[in-house]
């Protein structure tokens, strides 16, 4: 019985992943499967993936052409056996010697999703001590008796950004049908992920206490500091996930979640975007695009008055000047504010 199945998108990373590969066939569960999907890479990975196959008869591997991480993640869900999926980026890695007690706790409470803390490491930054950690402050499983604060608190702890922080069962991603949006390459996927399985999955949710994932940022490898010509739609496509869960939450519950704070974060993370490394995007089309989440139904609220009570007087001064269509102004300030945090980051680790 494979008690979890690991999967590992692998793409022209030979010199990181072999490292990743053996952080997850060192845990002391042993009833697992390592699922590498070679995603068409150039370099020596493919190779090498064979070579630990042939060593461990726990490791399976998948070679497909070049069609992006979604789609190499599917390929691992269908192929999987175990009764929970769990998930690592080819130059991440596992804490040692958590799987077994992760998977006992997941067991013993019947939990559809457990969620645990991760540790970001930049790789410019050699200071150890510097590692910023997110997790949960205690083991427990999820409510949403107050459903505004007890939503809140989940997107700070990190509970719904990631996948490779938590473990699923298998057979409620197959039910529901859930998968990557393959047209989504890189960025937002995981949101999309999460978002749309909490909206068929609300009930035996758990988050675990130890920080148990080390994730690396490696500057050419991290999705999150350069810009890729799909994340503007794939921005929207989270947007419009976590609005419908929200909408699934407040229904079930009974409640009522924020989400003029939450609309306001989206339309600052696509401003900010356009400031990542390689962005060739003209002006012109920025502010089309700045346009469109203005007339969205789940950005609406970001023009109300009703809106302003919760935003801060630097978000208030975005809000006014998105109403006035100032969308100009509005990538100028970005651009000087992003030039700003990054001096500011550059000068506490140099």
């Amino acid at each position: 019985m494979v008690k979890i199945s690991v999967i590992m998108p692998v793409y022209n990373s030979e010199e990181y992943f072999e490292w990743a590969a053996e952080s997850v066939l060192k845990q002391n569960l042993k009833e697992i499967e390592l699922i590498m999907v070679d995603d068409g890479s150039k370099d020596k990975s493919g190779q090498i993936c064979d070579i630990l196959k042939a060593k461990d008869d726990r490791v399976k591997v998948i070679h497909q052409k070049n069609q992006g991480i979604s789609a190499a993640r599917n390929n691992g869900m269908k192929a999987a056996q175990g009764e929970y999926i769990a998930f690592i980026d080819n130059d991440d890695a596992y804490v040692e010697g958590f799987l077994d007690k992760i998977y006992e706790y997941a067991k013993e409470n019947d939990a559809n999703i457990l969620k645990y803390g991760y540790r970001v490491i930049e790789d410019w930054n050699k200071d150890e001590k510097a590692a910023r950690t997110r997790g949960f402050d205690k083991t427990r499983k999820v409510g949403f008796e107050n459903l505004k604060k007890d939503y809140q608190k989940l997107k700070d702890d990190g509970f719904f950004n990631m996948i490779w922080n938590g473990i699923y069962k298998r057979s409620l991603i197959e039910e529901n049908n859930i998968y990557f949006p393959e047209d989504v390459k890189k960025g937002y996927e995981d949101w999309i992920f999460n978002y749309h399985l909490l909206e068929c999955v609300t009930e035996n949710i758990f988050v675990w206490q130890g920080i148990e994932y080390n994730h690396y940022q490696r500057g050419v490898h991290s999705t999150s500091s350069q810009y890729y010509d799909n994340q503007q739609m794939a921005l929207i496509m989270a947007a419009k996930e976590e609005y419908k869960l929200v909408q699934v939450l407040e229904e079930k519950y009974k409640g009522k979640i924020n989400w003029n704070r939450y609309a306001m974060d989206y339309f600052l993370e696509a401003i900010l975007m356009f400031e990542r490394k390689n962005c060739h995007v003209q002006k012109k089309e920025k502010k089309e695009y700045l346009s469109r989440f203005r007339g969205m139904e789940e950005f609406s609220c970001l023009i109300s008055e009703s809106a302003r009570k919760d935003y801060s007087i630097t978000k208030k001064m975005v809000a006014d000047l998105l109403k006035k269509k100032q969308y100009g102004l509005l990538l100028t300030v970005s651009h000087w504010y992003n030039y700003f945090i990054v001096y500011k980051r550059k000068k506490k680790y140099s």
